[in-house]
């Protein structure tokens, strides 16, 4: 499971601190090796900061995606032109025919 910024400040100061890896995952609950992760990743950029990702930025964000479906399940007759025109409407976010498929 990721860390969060302030999950991973905590793990690398328990570290710095003096408590091992292993006991500093125990004690916020999270698995060595993304208290690992968090560590190294820190030791490399000085920051808590994720990787920046490849890959395809998302046209949606969760919001959007149950503006999709709620429509979909409540009448399975649908188009997808027509929850496209919804959303648009209702949260005016372009998307295609084919994102809504």
């Amino acid at each position: 499971m990721p860390l969060s910024r302030e999950d991973s400040a905590r793990a690398v100061a328990l570290v710095h601190a003096g408590f091992s890896i292993r006991e500093a995952a125990d004690s916020l609950g999270f698995a060595r090796s993304s208290v690992h992760r968090a560590i190294v990743r820190f030791r490399e950029t000085a920051k808590f900061r994720k990787k920046r990702r490849c890959g395809r930025r998302r046209c949606t964000i969760a919001r959007d995606n149950w503006y999709i479906m709620m429509p979909s399940l409540r009448n399975g007759h649908m188009t997808a032109v027509k929850i496209r025109n919804r959303l648009h409407r209702v949260r005016e976010v372009n998307v295609s025919e084919r994102t809504v498929r």
